[in-house]
């Protein structure tokens, strides 16, 4: 075989291994989504109480999760870094604007930055749902977050009803709400 033709073989191979594999990794996303994945045991599962915290927001108030008992609670866990949780940030906004006075908490938890940093990204983005600050990654550490951003929606009983790991559309923002609200 010509070292030409050889070659265009090589790349077409290539391009049908590559389309494989992202169609594998997309299907594979896709059925994970209504489950829990990854996490282990004692972590919050599905339907299961989910641990209280108490961390400080960027004015120095102390916040606890379990103020918020009663009320339906999207917890998302992000950082300034994260270029998803920049892309998700006015979704969370605007879903906050539009579901507060029914009761709507979205409580953000910004993961182990400096509160100059947070508070010049939230300035930026018009962002004034509640955010506390995980300095020592302890409530990570406790929800078992591995990778950002990390929604966990949670119900008025203080319940996981399910979660979002990695970037939310619209779409997957409003069917998880259905499950809370």
């Amino acid at each position: 075989m010509q070292r030409g033709p050889l070659r265009r073989l090589l790349v077409i191979l290539a391009i049908l291994v590559a389309t494989i594999a992202v169609s594998f990794l997309l299907q594979l996303r896709d059925s994970l989504l209504d489950r829990l994945p990854g996490l282990p045991d004692q972590a919050p599962t599905q339907n299961a109480e989910v641990p209280d915290f108490t961390l400080q927001t960027l004015d120095g108030e102390t916040v606890s999760l379990s103020d918020y008992r009663g009320q339906p609670v999207v917890l998302n866990f992000w950082a300034t870094w994260c270029g998803p949780c920049r892309e998700e940030m006015p979704l969370l906004q605007a879903t906050y604007d539009a579901h507060r006075d029914a009761g709507l908490v979205v409580l953000g938890v910004n993961v182990r930055e400096n509160p100059d940093t947070v508070r010049g990204f939230l300035d930026d983005l018009d962002i004034d749902f509640p955010v506390v600050l995980d300095t020592d990654t302890e409530v990570v550490n406790t929800y078992l977050v591995t990778s950002l951003p990390v929604t966990f929606f949670i119900d008025r009983e203080g319940r996981l009803r399910t979660l979002v790991v990695g970037g939310m559309t619209e779409t997957v923002l409003e069917e998880r709400l259905t499950r809370i609200l």
